[in-house]
């Protein structure tokens, strides 16, 4: 008969007295080369989240009850036509409230002036991250599942992101910034059942240096400002994160759904079922509107949420376009890869 020396006892009950101990002593969670995914608001960050959750390695923050209609299934935001072979599949959810913000990071805006003197609980990051799955009592751990998240505002804490997962892999979702800005308009002044993002005024509640609120200054001229911060924020960390960063322009991703999952599923080396491809769709229908001429005229509506007087505001992003790799004049078509500061391209 075996019996327990007193450094296991004491190893046992310092797990039973600290939480975080055992949590993270029965976790089935790796935190080996985690995947983080942010990017824009409204730039298919939630799209590609859907998919890459129904990959059997991952562990993410989610719920049983339904798929989100903005998923990958059926028109995007509208209806829901989740294929009952997925009906079981947890919802993914954002978990950076669960996750960063009850361990210190943000408290619902995320200011990169505070960024630098953050006090964050890693720790507290680990441990929430642990306890997404855990071996049941007296059980073996067995296989770990690595990790999965996504928010737009992870574009702002990918140093934060980095200092508790080392080797984290971060992926970059892209769209023309001119379609972002018009679709982020579009909520604002077409909101659903009334209710209105951002009231922060910045759009996503993210707070760049030198940007100041739409709700000190005019809307639209404010929002493209922030958007073109943004993006730079977004090409500072492609720079330093060359290997560890994947690229994904939503127009690629909508048009060519099947051979753009199967890339990066494979850049990711993730453990992907062969039925799954089945039921991916082909593609998914364009809500992009036709893009108003130089010298057209036009009044706002639900699909060009800016007016006439406005345009020169999205007119001005077109460079900030060229950077990611889209076409000057033609509105969402994807002609090259990232640019850096130089104007060179990076291949995806």
């Amino acid at each position: 008969m075996h019996i327990p020396g007193t450094g296991y006892l004491r190893d046992l009950f310092r797990r039973t007295l600290d939480p975080a101990l055992k949590t993270l002593s029965i976790s089935k969670v790796s935190f080996q080369r985690p995947i983080f995914i942010w990017g824009l608001p409204r730039s298919g960050t939630y799209l590609l989240y859907d998919v890459l959750s129904l990959s059997p390695e991952m562990t993410f923050c989610g719920t049983k009850d339904y798929r989100m209609k903005k998923g990958i299934w059926g028109d995007m935001n509208y209806g829901d036509q989740t294929p009952s072979a997925l009906a079981g599949f947890a919802k993914p959810v954002e978990g950076l409230s669960a996750m960063w913000m009850s361990a210190g990071v943000g408290d619902g805006i995320i200011d990169e002036s505070q960024l630098k003197n953050l006090q964050m609980d890693r720790r507290k990051i680990l441990t929430n991250y642990a306890s997404l799955k855990r071996a049941l009592p007296f059980k073996e751990i067995g296989r770990k599942y690595r990790i999965l998240d996504k928010a737009p505002q992870y574009l702002m804490l990918a140093d934060q992101i980095d200092y508790a997962f080392p080797d984290a892999l971060h992926i970059f979702c892209i769209r023309d910034p001119r379609l972002v800005a018009n679709s982020c308009l579009r909520l604002i002044r077409f909101p659903k059942n009334g209710v209105v993002p951002w009231k922060s005024g910045y759009l996503g509640n993210m707070r760049v240096n030198n940007t100041t609120s739409w709700t000190e200054r005019p809307l639209v001229e404010t929002m493209c400002h922030q958007i073109a911060e943004l993006v730079e924020h977004c090409l500072d960390n492609q720079r330093t994160r060359r290997d560890r960063i994947f690229k994904v322009h939503y127009e690629n991703l909508r048009d060519d759904f099947p051979t753009q999952v199967r890339n990066l599923v494979n850049a990711l080396d993730l453990k992907w079922p062969k039925e799954l491809f089945d039921v991916l769709p082909e593609r998914f229908p364009s809500y992009d509107p036709e893009w108003p001429g130089i010298n057209g005229t036009f009044d706002e509506t639900f699909e060009i949420a800016f007016s006439m007087d406005e345009k020169p505001y999205l007119d001005k992003l077109s460079e900030v376009a060229v950077q990611l790799g889209y076409d000057s004049q033609a509105v969402g078509r994807v002609v090259s890869g990232v640019q850096d500061m130089k104007g060179r391209s990076d291949r995806e």
